[in-house]
């Protein structure tokens, strides 16, 4: 059991590193097709609905995100994330993605196409922010990653969200130049070739699946974990450089003291050295006088 589990995690591990490193037609920079092949029991082709693939992955990150540790974020963090949450699960019911229209052959992010249709994370963007913000986004980023787009009103929206960058990232769908002219309905369309998960899964089948989705959830949990330390990492950074610049500072302080001193003891020693010539040459003045004034 132990070397299966050791194997099922290898396997997965290549997986998830094979849609990030060449990135292929997966639905998802970061959890690749895994919603698909948890769902359907195989991995998707050319041949398989674009709108079934997408709602496909949005149901399952949905599902992730709902079982995830919020207690944690404040009452109105909280309150947002659920409010993100609910909105996803009603942008996946309408089914009204985005086209690819500029990188055919390639699967890509697409915050808003020209026929006006949003993305998952534009359309949570537009519901809480407003259209204007969306389009604005759309000018700078529309072809690109979450992690791509270095802005103010993409940082700070995600700030006040509920949800992390890498949670974002796991939302926002890849799409396709494909079955654009006659949209296929995802609640009609079935799959002829393939029958129920159910009736052609053997056991065995069914206890990869759970152990694949089971993975998906540790893999996830370790990326928050991660983001926790690297964000801990960078306080703990910021830190140090202030005690470092207090103590630059401080021992500027101290040389700034010294010379002080230094000027200070010098001038002490030269009016020293004037008061004690002086006292001596009026020493030297009375004695010459007094030896004068007793001759006389």
């Amino acid at each position: 059991m132990g070397a299966l589990k050791s194997i099922l995690i290898a396997v997965y591990v290549l997986f998830i590193s094979y849609s990030f490193g060449a990135k292929q037609q997966t639905v998802n920079a970061i959890l690749g097709d895994v919603s698909y092949f948890q769902k359907f029991g195989h991995r998707p082709n050319e041949n398989t609905n674009e709108q079934i693939r997408i709602k496909t992955h949005l149901e399952f990150v949905e599902s992730i995100l709902r079982r995830s540790d919020d207690s944690k974020m404040s009452k109105a963090l909280r309150e947002n994330r659920k409010k993100m949450l609910n909105l996803l699960r009603d942008y996946s019911t309408r089914a009204e993605f985005p086209v690819n229209y500029d990188h055919i052959g390639t699967r890509i992010p697409c915050f808003i196409d020209k026929d006006s249709r949003i993305c998952a994370i534009g359309y949570l963007i537009e519901k809480t922010a407003g259209r204007d913000v969306a389009e604005k986004i759309n000018e700078d980023f529309k072809y690109s990653e979450i992690f791509e787009m270095k802005d103010p009103l993409v940082e700070n929206w995600i700030a006040t969200s509920g949800l992390t960058k890498m949670e974002c990232a796991m939302i926002q769908p890849t799409y396709e130049y494909r079955n654009y002219e006659t949209p296929v309905d995802p609640f009609i369309t079935a799959l002829p070739s393939l029958p129920p998960p159910q009736v052609s899964a053997t056991r065995n089948d069914r206890a990869v699946k759970k152990r694949m989705d089971s993975l998906v959830m540790l893999t996830y949990f370790q990326t928050i974990k991660i983001d926790s330390l690297t964000n801990e990492l960078k306080i703990k950074n910021m830190y140090a450089d202030s005690i470092e610049n207090i103590s630059q500072q401080k021992d500027q302080e101290l040389k700034d003291s010294k010379l002080e001193s230094t000027e200070t003891t010098k001038f002490l020693t030269t009016v020293i050295w004037i008061l004690s010539i002086l006292i001596g040459f009026g020493v030297f003045i009375f004695g010459v006088k007094f030896m004068t004034s007793k001759k006389v």
